[in-house]
């Protein structure tokens, strides 16, 4: 799910996907990349992301490690503001 203005995308990840890419973002930009944990209602620290030249963000190492997940995980991606 994201906004029309791609300001912000939520995203939602099952036990054992994998990492993706995702597009359409805004070219060159910065987004926030919050991982949520829904077995324990945390939210982990932000890492800060820059889309690529065609508007794609490449989803960073799940919080276990890897670029498989653990568990289920969800995301939340927000411009940030440099």
């Amino acid at each position: 799910m994201r906004t029309p203005d791609r300001s912000f995308a939520l995203a939602y990840f099952e036990n054992r996907a994998r990492h993706t890419l995702f597009a359409h973002f805004s070219p060159g930009a910065h987004y926030r990349w919050t991982w949520y944990d829904p077995q324990t209602g945390a939210w982990l620290a932000p890492i800060v992301l820059r889309a690529d030249p065609n508007g794609t963000i490449a989803t960073p190492t799940f919080p276990m490690g890897g670029t498989l997940a653990t568990q289920d995980y969800a995301a939340k991606i927000m411009l940030a503001q440099r």
